[in-house]
């Protein structure tokens, strides 16, 4: 669906359909989509939310062309952006415009700094496809024609259990809060054997320093990364190493920084 929007110049908004129902009805009312595509289990929390919905199910053109060849919908084609709500933890959420642009340069510069190699290198997907950080985990890999591997909540809480799982896909790129590295192994050199997990990028909090010996011995990098929502997410990057300064880094190819 992303890269249908992107490609139609279409604006597509993500929904987490786990958030609250009230918070959910704010972000479909503020932004008042002409379309909400949803699958079949989600009809009965739509309803809850009193909007209609039309059910994508397996032909996609049943979304675009309706049954005399017209589009269900008129849509604007002339957007280049998604809109993508904050989380709302200060207020009300806030839908903020994202524009196409922004995403192909970070996603061009993610594949670029990773050399990945073709069917052989993949990512991780952590994040919600209503989070920023989603695209970055999927097209720096989709990119480069490499895999992305869908970890599940369980997964990502089942501590040292995800580290077959890491193992058994090749995961080259972990995308990941750095808690989540403080309950998988406190021998990563051991457990996880290069090349697997060879990049580590967090996202979400400040890197701890405690971690960075382990994190980053046996060749492994940490690519500490820091850029807002509103400039299409990671805007700089730094590679930890010990005894230096956690910091944000440098500022990505195409990305300028201004300090006033």
């Amino acid at each position: 669906i992303q890269v249908a929007c992107m490609r139609r110049g279409l604006i597509l908004v993500p929904l987490n359909f786990r958030l609250a129902v009230p918070e959910l009805a704010y972000i479909i009312s503020d932004c008042d989509p002409s379309l909400l595509i949803v699958s079949r289990e989600l009809v009965s929390s739509s309803d809850d939310l009193k909007i209609s919905c039309l059910i994508l199910d397996d032909a996609y053109e049943q979304m675009v062309v309706g049954e005399d060849d017209k589009p269900l919908v008129q849509i604007d084609l002339s957007a280049d952006c998604t809109i993508l709500y904050t989380s709302g933890t200060t207020g009300a959420p806030k839908g903020v415009e994202c524009h196409h642009a922004g995403y192909i340069n970070l996603a061009k510069s993610y594949a670029q700094f990773f050399d990945f190699v073709p069917e052989s290198d993949a990512t991780s997907l952590t994040s919600s496809l209503g989070y920023d950080g989603s695209i970055s985990e999927m097209y720096s890999a989709w990119l480069a024609g490499c895999e992305v591997v869908l970890l599940t909540k369980a997964e990502l809480r089942s501590g040292p259990g995800l580290l077959p799982i890491l193992r058994q896909h090749n995961i080259t790129t972990l995308f990941c809060p750095p808690v989540l590295l403080s309950t998988l192994t406190d021998k990563p050199a051991t457990d996880l054997p290069y090349p697997v997990c060879r990049y580590i990028v967090p996202a979400g909090e400040a890197f701890p320093a405690s971690l960075v010996p382990a994190w980053s011995a046996a060749r492994r990098q940490i690519v500490n990364t820091y850029g807002p929502t509103e400039v299409s997410t990671d805007t700089s990057r730094q590679l930890l190493r010990p005894d230096e300064p956690v910091t944000i880094g440098s500022p990505f190819p195409g990305v300028s920084y201004h300090i006033l």
